[in-house]
């Protein structure tokens, strides 16, 4: 694309095959031709407005719209497991847990056990240590779900990044995606 003359111009728009139900590929189909009408842009603030004749779209800022959540005080809840290039869902209910205090404890649990340990975040890296849980025999998803997050949190030193009410950790070619929130009725 190019902006000119405060109107984007778009060359070539691509898009997935991905085999939509009808209504979201008529969306899709009127958002391209949206695009390629050649849409004035306005910036205001965090506020973008594009305009074609007639249509107004004004789109937020994300960092705005939905800001990122704190690491520490909000419940974060595992939805996606990653192993090399495969991600999964979480294959138990209720979904592993942790929480960070502002004393450098985290509580967590991890799909069969209930758990506990210390961290120290600084930067884009959190390091954990002492990570201990109970040793109840889990169900064979819970059980998978824990190997998942121990094998992440006792890594040591974990990258992390938090965006919106997402929270990445990831080891290696290992990882968790959590979702900020309340905290899951048990």
């Amino acid at each position: 694309y190019t902006i000119t003359a405060g109107q984007l111009l778009l060359d070539d728009l691509a898009t997935t095959e991905m085999g939509c139900d009808a209504d979201r590929h008529a969306q899709d189909e009127w958002l391209a031709g949206f695009l390629g009408s050649k849409p004035t842009l306005r910036l205001d603030g965090n506020d973008l407005t594009l305009e074609s004749d007639g249509t107004v779209i004004v789109l937020l800022d994300r960092e705005v719209a939905e800001p990122d959540l704190e690491l520490v005080g909000t419940t974060w809840t595992l939805v996606t497991i990653i192993s090399g290039d495969a991600a999964s869902s979480v294959p138990v209910t209720p979904a592993p847990v942790l929480v960070f205090d502002a004393d450098g404890k985290v509580t967590l649990h991890t799909g069969c056990n209930q758990g506990f340990g210390t961290y120290v975040a600084a930067g884009d890296t959190i390091t954990f240590s002492a990570i201990g849980t109970t040793k109840k025999a889990g169900p064979g998803a819970g059980d998978e779900a824990e190997r998942a997050v121990l094998a992440v949190l006792n890594a040591g030193s974990v990258a992390f990044e938090i965006e919106a009410n997402t929270l990445r950790l990831t080891a290696g070619d290992r990882g968790l995606e959590y979702a900020g929130g309340p905290a899951p009725v048990r």
